[in-house]
């Protein structure tokens, strides 16, 4: 261990007692009855090691830093300790209301954090219905954290917050996925746009996400501009061709590995990236993000049939917007 530079034992530490410990925690559910609300909490923990105490710091720009070869797992976000509460409660919600849900991301010691960063995942669920809508999540920086879900739906529902990486944990991906990683990916999909020949009757469709979790962020970017690039190319040539742009799906994430080179949030990172490029061209974006985020089955790759189902049932209404209308 004396050997190891500080950057290697800050990994070891931080993919040991942080990222798998609150890979998959529910911080807690909020149970809608006629009465009002009722609150409850469940937590699924994980065995880890735990690293011996060091001091961290904590920048001006929001983030933690340490000089020594490990951290100090009590500042990290604890589930236990994060309160949520309504800040909009009332007797009765109407379908088109907002909900409004305040998180409040404190440590292990129980005190707040005072800067933010933790990605949380919201879905907002009726089990009768099988029903399911995500929250928008708004980090204000400070440790402090607003869910908003549109009611678009009728019925008894219950509001899920699930920390999916605190913040330190998010730091570490960030820095993991900017070092140069030695796979390559087949620049292949520009060519073929370019040599494709297009025209009315003709549907490109792209998935330029899954295998690109990996790499650094302006491998991706440059990709992008490339496949840009290469629809702008197609589009002067056959302007009728219909181009849509599929979105990643969510994953399981079994071991460390797929943690750190396949982490949802690396990929939630990747559609942002994609979307700010190519959303402004003559594109369809398919996005399905929210819909495997609050899907009812296990999170995976490839989905479940019925959310392949439905994924497909919005890629033929871009295809084929007359067969929709027809059988409304």
């Amino acid at each position: 261990m004396t050997n190891l530079t500080w950057w290697q034992m800050l990994k070891r530490v931080l993919i040991g007692s942080v990222i798998l410990t609150t890979g998959a925690e529910f911080l807690t559910t909020l149970m809608v009855r006629s009465s009002g609300w009722v609150l409850s909490s469940r937590y699924s923990h994980f065995s880890a090691p735990k690293p011996k105490a060091k001091v961290i710091t904590v920048t001006s720009l929001g983030t933690w830093r340490t000089s020594k070869q490990s951290i100090n797992p009590g500042w990290v976000t604890h589930p236990k300790y994060t309160s949520v509460k309504i800040i909009n409660s009332k007797p009765t919600y109407h379908v088109g209301d907002t909900l409004v849900l305040e998180v409040i991301a404190r440590d292990s010691n129980k005190r707040r954090k005072v800067y933010g960063g933790d990605y949380l995942r919201a879905v907002l669920r009726d089990k009768a219905q099988k029903a399911s809508t995500t929250g928008r999540v708004r980090d204000h920086g400070n440790g402090r954290y607003t869910v908003s879900f549109l009611l678009s739906f009728p019925g008894r529902v219950k509001p899920q917050v699930q920390l999916i990486h605190p913040s330190e944990a998010v730091q570490l991906l960030k820095e993991l996925r900017e070092i140069p990683n030695k796979r390559r990916c087949d620049a292949g999909v520009s060519i073929d746009i370019k040599k494709t020949v297009g025209g009315a009757n003709v549907v490109l469709v792209l998935s330029l996400c899954s295998h690109f979790t990996a790499e650094p962020k302006h491998v991706y970017s440059s990709r992008m501009y490339e496949v840009r690039s290469a629809i702008q190319e197609h589009h002067k040539k056959y302007p009728e061709t219909t181009v849509i742009v599929k979105t990643c799906n969510t994953r399981h994430h079994r071991h460390y590995r797929e943690v750190i080179q396949m982490s949802d949030w690396l990929a939630d990172q990747l559609n942002q990236e994609m979307k700010g490029i190519l959303g402004d061209l003559s594109v369809a974006i398919l996005d399905v993000w929210d819909m495997t985020v609050s899907q009812w089955y296990a999170q995976d790759i490839h989905p479940d049939v019925h959310v392949v189902d439905n994924e497909l049932n919005i890629l033929m209404s871009y295809i084929c917007p007359w067969m929709m209308k027809k059988y409304r």
